[in-house]
């Protein structure tokens, strides 16, 4: 991801916490994966992944690469 794209400072700051949330929520996702033993966490973990590789895509389709 570029962020030399011209964008204010509290873009850039709100960007890269985005990108710190999405990785943050991709790594419980995986821990709890690891643990996880029903249906139900299962479900939770793969929506928790989800919506940090929306955010993801997100934060590449807002900053061209």
């Amino acid at each position: 991801i570029n962020l030399n794209r011209k964008i204010s400072r509290m873009e850039r700051t709100d960007v890269i916490e985005a990108i710190e949330l999405s990785e943050g929520m991709l790594r419980i996702a995986d821990r709890g994966m690891e643990k996880c033993e029903k249906d139900d966490c299962i479900v939770l973990y793969g929506a928790i992944r989800d919506c940090a590789y929306r955010i993801k895509r997100l934060v590449k389709d807002y900053i061209p690469t």
